[in-house]
């Protein structure tokens, strides 16, 4: 289901979209197995995206 929120921003037209994920880190260390989950769902949105031309990209900060 994300896969297909993630997929449609036809209410929100863009040239391109990027989706921030704040503290990742944490994500990643409290729930690695979601994490990788997370991460697949993300390529599969971006191979979505990629099939029409629209760039998407997802953008994990790096805390120090």
């Amino acid at each position: 289901a994300l896969v297909d929120c993630l997929s449609d921003f036809s209410w929100a037209e863009a040239k391109g979209y990027a989706l921030i994920l704040k503290q990742p880190a944490l994500l990643k260390e409290r729930a690695p197995e979601d994490f990788a989950t997370l991460l697949d769902v993300m390529q599969a949105v971006s191979e979505r995206w990629a099939r029409d031309g629209v760039p998407f990209k997802l953008v994990l900060p790096h805390e120090s």
